[in-house]
């Protein structure tokens, strides 16, 4: 202890005189101040406590390899991870390298190679090792080394994880994904997907084959090169509306075909989430609706024909349901009872137009027309402002 209190360390050696007797009469030595030696040491053990500390702690199994004296140190759980207690494995590289698959060996071996000759950053490699029951286990191998100013690699310290339960989740993923894929590309119908951004992802083939397209011409917003220009503005506000509040949608519109003309799609479209919830963009189908569009087209020409005709016609003329439901009247037959068009009348019994008296007569003569008998009868109409009309059916 110095006059002002501090406490340093000294290491103190001394040699003792004697007389011809053997008597001691004196000594002599040396007081060295080891102060900041004791510091470096006190150092050193609490470094080495921490790191025993971890090694005992860490889930992971630990390794210490000192490349110029060529040995190197396993820690308890890098040992148990491969089923076997501390001191049934030795602590050698050659117990390493025997228990690494024989697929993956040189691979790991070359990787390590390439790693002490270029000084990277880190070495980190995912590999197959036996355990002691005879199964393999898959790790992931990460190590940092030391180099000397010359290159000479000194010292390389790391750890080993198990990543054996995160490999076989990818595998699930990765079959999945591979069905996934079969189906999407064998699908009788277009199918799409896109990311969170609103930018498509994936087209499968059958796409692709429509438009005549490949996928990178299609990926991001290429897709919608290929819709007609009267159909665009329609089918992005749908499709981004529809995205922000990630609803599923529906839309039909004209889309480039790769023999050059344009063919009618409906195009669905749902949400896709992820396993926790979190929303992973949509994924959609498109059927070529062209033949169902012409047909409905020719129908629907076919209707306005049939109704200018009907409308030429100087009698009425009128479609019945069999229970009396009206269903179709030409302008003739409006202007007889007095509407002003076929909706104020769609949908009602063509009996509510019946004068009483002639119900009945009426009601036989239409069951009879049902079952395939030719009628004729004279009747009164009230009209829909109460006017009455003598008519003649057929």
């Amino acid at each position: 202890v110095r006059p002002d209190g501090e406490v340093r360390g000294i290491h103190a050696r001394g040699e003792v005189h004697r007389d011809a007797t053997g008597h001691p009469i004196g000594m002599d030595g040396t007081v060295l101040d080891i102060t900041e030696r004791k510091q470096v040491e006190d150092a050193l053990r609490a470094s080495e406590e921490r790191w025993q500390l971890a090694v005992r702690g860490s889930n992971d199994g630990i390794w210490d390899w000192n490349i110029q004296a060529g040995s190197i140190f396993f820690s308890p759980r890098w040992k148990a991870m491969r089923g076997y207690e501390d001191d049934e494995l030795a602590d050698t590289l050659d117990e390493w390298r025997s228990r690494i698959h024989p697929d993956d060996l040189d691979r790991v071996l070359q990787s390590l190679d390439r790693y002490l000759a270029q000084q990277s950053t880190e070495f980190c490699q995912e590999y197959r090792v036996q355990r002691k029951d005879g199964s393999y286990m898959w790790v992931v191998n990460r190590g940092v080394a030391q180099w000397a100013d010359d290159g000479t690699p000194l010292r390389m310290v790391g750890s080993e994880t198990d990543i054996t339960a995160r490999k076989g989740v990818e595998d699930v993923l990765r079959e999945s994904e591979t069905r996934f894929r079969v189906m999407a590309e064998t699908a009788p119908v277009m199918i799409w997907m896109s990311g969170c951004d609103k930018l498509c992802t994936y087209f499968n083939q059958g796409g692709l084959d429509y438009t005549g397209r490949t996928m990178e011409q299609e990926l991001g917003s290429g897709w919608a090169e290929g819709v007609h220009p009267d159909d665009f503005a329609r089918c992005l506000k749908i499709y981004e509306e529809a995205f922000d509040r990630r609803e599923s949608f529906r839309m039909e519109y004209r889309l480039h075909k790769a023999d050059g003309e344009y063919g009618w799609i409906l195009d669905a479209g749902t949400p896709r989430w992820f396993p926790n919830g979190g929303f992973a963009g949509y994924i959609g189908s498109c059927i070529d609706i062209t033949e169902r569009k012409q047909a409905l087209l020719c129908l629907a020409q076919q209707e306005s024909l049939l109704r200018s005709i009907l409308d030429a016609e100087p009698e009425c003329v009128k479609r019945v349901a069999a229970d009396g439901t009206l269903l179709q009247m030409n302008e003739v037959g409006l202007c007889f009872i007095e509407a002003d068009s076929f909706e104020q009348v769609a949908g009602r019994s063509v009996y509510d137009l019946i004068v009483p008296e002639f119900l009945e007569p009426f009601r036989n003569m239409h069951e009879a027309v049902i079952q395939g008998a030719s009628q004729q009868l004279e009747f009164q109409i009230v009209g829909l402002k109460g006017t009455r009309r003598w008519m003649e059916t057929h």
